[in-house]
């Protein structure tokens, strides 16, 4: 394996915008305004990959500020070409500040993307997933408080006294009534057979009394 094949192999082996694989050329990821040549006229090599592996075997761990881009992804970088979109993609072109750029060219040099535009997608995905979580979060709130309200109105008509009908209050005060009536009629039964037993007494008494007297005359 060649220096510049293993310096491709280390950072990634596929362009970082588009995860192409074949004519993969070494981009400085912040590069603008002649940094990358200023930083190629440092080099003790004349080639970059040399100042890739070196960097490598110093830190142990590849270096994020240079990248891998087929040619037609650095020509687009470099404002030669534009790029052009994938079947059933839109291209767009968006500028993001150098920190967010650094972090998106470490995250597209990883295993679970490859790409600056799949790191970019799945970043979209997962905030438009979340949100709609969210969206359904709030829905289902909203309808919590709704039947919430609407138990408390139950509850609070529940608590109310209910009103009786106009007929069933009459029947109920004529009933009323009728026990009033019988339990005063009662009264007067039971008071004319208390009088009754008291007079059968006195006349049971009355008559006794005489006997009584000649038994123990005697």
């Amino acid at each position: 394996m060649t220096a510049r094949e293993r310096a491709l192999q280390g950072l990634g082996g596929r362009c970082a915008w588009c995860g192409r694989t074949q004519d993969l050329e070494f981009d400085h990821v912040e590069g603008g305004q002649g940094q990358g040549n200023r930083h190629r006229l440092t080099l003790t090599q004349t080639k970059i990959y040399y100042w890739v592996l070196e960097q490598f075997a110093k830190d142990k761990r590849w270096p994020t500020s240079v990248q891998l881009l087929c040619t037609r992804c650095h020509d687009t970088k470099s404002g030669r070409l534009p790029m052009s979109a994938g079947r059933g993609q839109k291209a767009l072109n968006i500028n993001l500040p150098d920190a967010l750029a650094a972090q998106l060219a470490v995250l597209a040099a990883g295993p679970d993307h490859h790409t600056k535009s799949g790191v970019m997608e799945a970043a979209l995905r997962a905030y438009l997933e979340g949100s709609a979580q969210q969206t359904v979060l709030d829905q289902v709130h909203r309808r919590l408080d709704i039947l919430t309200q609407a138990v408390k109105e139950l509850t609070q008509h529940l608590a109310q006294p209910v009103p009786v009908p106009k007929a069933l209050e009459d029947r109920l005060e004529m009933l009323e009534r009728q026990q009033r009536q019988q339990t005063a009629d009662l009264t007067r039964l039971l008071q004319g057979i208390h009088a009754d037993l008291k007079a059968v007494s006195d006349a049971l008494t009355g008559r006794l009394e005489p006997t009584s007297k000649g038994w123990f005359g005697r």
